[in-house]
């Protein structure tokens, strides 16, 4: 029996076509056609169309290439505007601004002023991101805006991402920042913590680049966790999952800022290696300056580095057990002591996780360092922007 395509299918079709290329051109571009079509699953000759109309409708442009043999390369086209990705941290903010292609065109961080309120840190970050529009933007738009916090983001009843609570800042506590931010620049913008922007950035930029599933750990001022699972961020009922910081590991140990004891965050965040180091070093004041004692034989610093990483690597291989993920990557401050702290955290690794996880699953150090709470809210702009952000007032005929 012949199925009959009812009236309105096929420009319901060809909307959804395009609007698959144009998605895709957003992390990959200048691409190949024919890369273009196998990333899409649709056939070249379709995929050649649609590069064609959306080209005369000035949503792509295109481009001849040389890779072995002259190809054409389609990306986006700068006219369709600009993102931003902004990273808020404890002590300063960075800002990128890059095209709907992902490319950085700007980045710039400031400092953020001691006790500074959430509409203070807001103004600054206005004010880095409209210099950086002007510098690299020619007279383009603003069209999507991407903010990230330290601190858990709940998701609203509608499916937002834009109410804090449990705020580590003063200030921060059931506020939403999101509609600060597109009403201060008069564009879409969407907000989530700092680690899920920084999972987000390493799996599509960095060191979980290819993987469908990842866990991405970051030890820093705190300690928390982004989880892409089957090509999908994962966040959990209310916004919440990655809190790995929070894993109890010894019942008996320090308290942690939320009251609990002996948690990952209050074993090996920097606060925690730099409180540990001061036992002996009491005039330590950096993790830096552990770092280069330890390296210089000092015991009592060296000691504080290790138990640190032996605790990451305990709560690793409890996460690995539930979760299997192909790769975990860790990031963050604690990072610059990579040398001293990873050598623990795979042996403390190896000795909780089933014998089979280790084969299946990867342990690495993220590769794009201090860029990618930034890079993940670009990211998070990007992908956050509304199908007619890209479609214009292009219309299937």
């Amino acid at each position: 029996m012949t199925r009959r395509t009812r009236t309105g299918d096929l420009p319901s079709l060809r909307h959804a076509n395009r609007l698959r290329v144009l998605r895709e051109l957003q992390f990959v571009g200048p691409v190949p056609q024919a890369e273009l079509a196998r990333k899409t699953g649709l056939s070249p000759a379709s995929v050649s169309n649609i590069v064609a109309d959306a080209l005369r409708a000035g949503l792509v442009n295109v481009t001849e290439g040389v890779r072995g043999r002259r190809v054409k390369l389609v990306s986006l086209s700068p006219s369709l505007g600009l993102a931003a990705g902004i990273a808020v941290d404890h002590r300063h903010l960075t800002v990128v601004v890059g095209n709907l292609s992902s490319q950085v065109l700007h980045a710039a961080t400031a400092p953020i002023p001691s006790g500074a309120d959430p509409a203070a840190v807001i103004e600054i970050a206005a004010r880095v991101t409209e210099e950086g529009v002007a510098t690299a933007g020619k007279g383009q738009q603003l069209v999507s805006v991407g903010l990230t916090i330290p601190t858990p983001v709940a998701s609203r009843p509608d499916g937002d991402l834009s109410v804090i609570r449990r705020a580590t800042a003063p200030g921060w506590w059931e506020m939403l920042p999101a509609e600060w931010v597109a009403s201060r620049f008069g564009a879409p913008a969407c907000i989530d913590n700092e680690a899920n922007a920084a999972a987000l950035a390493e799996w599509s930029l960095g060191a979980g680049s290819g993987c469908s599933d990842l866990l991405y750990v970051q030890v820093g001022d705190g300690v928390g966790a982004g989880l892409i699972l089957d090509d999908r961020m994962y966040r959990g009922a209310g916004g919440f999952a990655g809190e790995i910081g929070h894993i109890v590991l010894d019942p008996d140990g320090p308290l942690c800022r939320w009251g609990h004891r002996g948690c990952l965050e209050a074993l090996s965040s920097v606060p925690a290696v730099l409180d540990a180091a001061r036992v002996t070093c009491p005039d330590v004041s950096t993790l830096a300056e552990v770092i280069a004692r330890a390296e210089a034989g000092d015991p009592g610093c060296a000691q504080a580095l290790t138990d640190a990483g032996a605790a990451i690597g305990r709560a690793l291989a409890m996460a690995v057990n539930l979760l299997n993920p192909q790769r975990v990557v860790i990031g963050g401050l604690l990072m610059a002591a990579e040398a001293i702290v990873m050598p623990e955290v795979r042996t403390a690794y190896t000795r909780g996780v089933l014998p089979s996880m280790v084969v299946s699953t990867e342990l690495v150090v993220a590769t794009l360092g201090s860029d990618a709470g930034a890079l993940g809210a670009l990211a998070l702009a990007i992908q956050a922007l509304p199908d007619v952000a890209l479609l214009g007032s292009a219309v299937d005929s």
